[in-house]
């Protein structure tokens, strides 16, 4: 029940966003879900994440690429701005969260050497992934 309600809501985000291929993909997930239909949904799923992964590049480049002026004063810097997230991040990897991942994604906009967290996450290798998140996590 709890997959299948994740699957609605990003169902409902990507309608928001208006990603419409995102949005279908998550709808038939969502009913593959509803209908019982296990490895329907995970070949769903797959197709879920190959529009899913270059929507985030995509986001991520636009955000990379900014021609900004850097601000000084009052701007946090990286490690504060990353610290609440990477604190979330490491309470949920050791709750074995599946949530774990779209903490990681907001986590990357910031720090994107917290893509390599990614694949361990995604093999629900939350030890290692653990481990690695202590050598990314910026310093002082």
């Amino acid at each position: 029940r709890t997959v299948q309600r994740l699957a609605h809501s990003l169902k409902g985000i990507a309608g928001t966003i208006e990603a419409a291929a995102l949005q279908k993909a998550a709808a038939a997930v969502e009913k593959a879900l509803e209908e019982h239909q296990r490895e329907i949904a995970l070949k769903q799923l797959h197709t879920l994440e190959e529009l899913f992964e270059p929507l985030i590049r995509q986001i991520r480049q636009a955000l990379l690429s900014r021609n900004e002026e850097p601000t000084t004063g009052d701007a946090p810097s990286a490690c504060q701005e990353s610290e609440p997230l990477i604190a979330r991040l490491e309470t949920l990897l050791q709750e074995g969260s599946p949530h774990a991942l779209t903490c990681l994604t907001e986590l990357e906009i910031i720090l994107p050497a917290a893509t390599r967290l990614r694949p361990l996450i995604r093999k629900f290798a939350f030890e290692d992934a653990l481990v690695m998140l202590t050598t990314i996590r910026p310093k002082n």
